[in-house]
């Protein structure tokens, strides 16, 4: 197992959980699973196993942090983030994309489980795929590659053809 393979779970409901958590461990065998059920016990799993997390999924009301607390948390440790939650509103999920975080989810059907679990997995597999950014507008570069690193993509940028073709034969 690969250093970053462990996924965190955020989720204060005992019965979502156990659905979350048995539904990945049914489809992806090979990524570890940690829970928390409150904020507090997020904040200790992320201070001691940050480096091993390569993503988060988080509830956004939590019994110590009903305000989406948890997703300042994790989005300031540079842990990427989906947000799963019950709650919604176009200010609320507008509110919490502008903090970099892959995807809002509405807990409304199977469905969603299922669009989390394979969202996860590609997540996961992208870790093991590079991708070249080539621009000549470094704040478009930066951008697009901020971007597909958050989807934990291996970035590769140049400014133009002949560097692109350098960072290719590089690799």
């Amino acid at each position: 197992m690969t250093p970053n393979t462990t996924l965190l779970i955020v989720e204060d409901s005992k019965f979502f959980r156990n659905v979350i958590e048995r539904n990945i461990r049914k489809e992806l065998v090979d990524i570890k699973i940690l829970t928390a059920d409150t904020y507090e016990s997020a904040q200790t799993i992320i201070n001691e196993r940050q480096n091993k997390i390569f993503l988060s999924l988080l509830d956004l009301n939590l019994p110590d942090a009903p305000n989406g607390e948890i997703v300042d948390f994790v989005v300031k440790r540079n842990i990427p983030a989906v947000v799963f939650s019950a709650s919604y509103t176009e200010d609320i999920r507008d509110r919490v994309l502008s903090q970099n975080v892959l995807d809002y989810v509405v807990k409304e059907s199977p469905a969603s489980l299922n669009y989390i679990t394979n969202l996860i997995r590609r997540v996961h597999r992208n870790k093991n795929i590079s991708a070249l950014v080539v621009d000549d507008a470094r704040t478009a570069r930066k951008y697009v590659a901020d971007l597909l690193r958050l989807y934990q993509f291996n970035v590769l940028e140049a400014a133009d053809g002949v560097e692109a073709l350098e960072s290719v034969r590089e690799v």
